[in-house]
């Protein structure tokens, strides 16, 4: 029993010794784990402030990446803002053409004389929404040489769109106005390139007090951020601002929008679509067609009221024909014969004075339309002349990559003009040389 109780004790005395290095290994492997993880995490924020990445390290990034994504959603928005306004401005172009050749009496027409408020006012409205928001849009995007050449905000005279109308009736076509020429959030920044250079100063800003308030200022270099950070940067800024870029991207499309808008008003093909009726001439067209149909209303009624009276006249004729008997032309009729000659003669009178009223007030009322619908007409002739003249068209913008680099002059009414004098003058010629030629032979 005591050589058992002594090997007994002789192991368990070595198991003790073994749990006691286990006991050691295990604190030491602590230690070296406790020391890995500070080593870690060292190496980790080094990394972190070197490269400027992470949750805290990288927030300036994030934040300059939400901004450079918030200005391109804007840009896009209002890219499809103009493409909406240029749709809008389509399809009322189309369909003022089709109800003014549908004519007098015409489901159409009816529908387009009783449209609130009147097309004439709207296509203006339209013009000078897309006029302000080219001209935005072309500043934005730094895509016009000489952007002093336009006056976009030239103000525009108000024409009398609502003719004949009562104040309740104006203020209710100027609301369905407002509501129907929907306003448009513009972008964050005067331009794209401004947009990039404020998320950059943005974000060297917050970069540089997050490195001070960590007393790491030395990891930043000479342009106040880490070389990554600075790497990425200016890699945001070539995808942007480089040719080809999204700024270059944007401009193209621009200059689509603009070659449609020339097709919308008219100003392209050369010569003009026979098929198409421009802007400008469409609100022209809408005002003559109103006038005419104001002038048309205004006849009906005299005619209706005319015929009306002209009704009761003949009943009255009808009645003296009747009471004319042969008995009435004896002596002793004579005074019921004159009676009945005196009232048919006070009957013709007042037909004569209604013919003569009628026609003095058809006259009258005629010349009050034709008046205002000249005033009308002058008004709407300008505004619209001011608005195509300062609108950004194609040979306003610059250039992209693979242009040619030569410069168009933007012409002048007057050298529109002169233009087109010449090429009459011209033709006027060929075709006398070519009658000469037939003669002779």
């Amino acid at each position: 029993l005591e050589v058992l109780a002594k090997s007994i004790d002789a192991a368990v005395a070595t198991r003790v010794a073994a749990i006691d290095a286990l006991a050691e290994r295990q604190v030491t492997a602590i230690g070296v784990e406790a020391e890995f993880v500070k080593a870690f995490k060292s190496s980790l924020q080094e990394l972190s402030l070197r490269e400027a990445i992470g949750m805290k390290y990288g927030a300036p990034r994030r934040n300059a990446q939400e901004r450079l994504r918030t200005e391109q959603t804007c840009d896009q928005n209002s890219k499809l803002f103009l493409d909406g306004l240029l749709d809008q401005l389509e399809d009322l172009c189309v369909s003022t053409r089709t109800a003014i050749q549908a004519g007098e009496g015409s489901k159409a027409l009816e529908a387009l004389m009783a449209a609130t408020p009147p097309r004439a006012a709207l296509l203006r409205e339209l013009l000078l929404a897309v006029r302000s928001l080219v001209m935005r849009r072309a500043e934005y995007l730094e895509f016009m040489p000489a952007p002093e050449r336009i006056d976009s905000a030239a103000p525009v005279s108000k024409a009398d769109y609502f003719l004949n109308a009562s104040k309740s009736e104006i203020a209710a076509g100027n609301s369905a106005l407002k509501a129907a020429v929907p306003a448009y959030t513009v972008t964050l920044a005067p331009t794209m390139a401004a947009a990039i250079d404020q998320l950059e100063e943005r974000c060297r800003s917050e970069t540089r007090k997050l490195y001070e308030d960590e007393g790491r200022p030395e990891l930043l270099g000479p342009e106040g951020v880490p070389d990554a950070l600075k790497e990425w940067l200016a890699k945001s800024r070539d995808d942007v601002l480089a040719p080809l870029g999204v700024r270059d991207t944007s401009r193209a499309a621009l200059r689509e929008q603009v070659t449609r808008l020339e097709r919308i008003i008219a100003k392209t093909p050369v010569p003009v679509d026979p098929n198409w009726t421009g802007a400008p001439a469409a609100c022209l067209e809408d005002c003559t067609a109103h006038a005419h149909h104001a002038a048309m209303r205004s006849i009906e009624l005299i005619e209706s009221r005319f015929q009306a009276q002209r009704a009761v006249w003949d009943a009255a004729r009808a009645k003296h024909e009747a009471a004319l008997r042969p008995q009435m032309g004896r002596p002793d009729a004579a005074a019921e014969r004159e009676a009945l000659m005196a009232a048919e003669k006070a009957r013709c009178d007042e037909v004569k004075a209604a013919v003569k009223a009628v026609r003095s007030t058809l006259i009258d009322g005629q010349l009050n339309h034709a008046a205002s619908f000249v005033s009308t007409l002058r008004d709407q002739t300008s505004a619209v002349l001011l608005i195509v003249d300062t609108l950004v068209l194609s040979d306003d913008l610059g250039y992209l990559p693979g242009d040619e680099m030569i410069e168009k002059k933007r012409k002048s009414l007057k050298r529109l003009k002169k233009a087109q004098r010449r090429a009459s003058a011209e033709a006027g010629r060929g075709a006398d040389g070519g009658e000469a030629a037939g003669e002779e032979e």
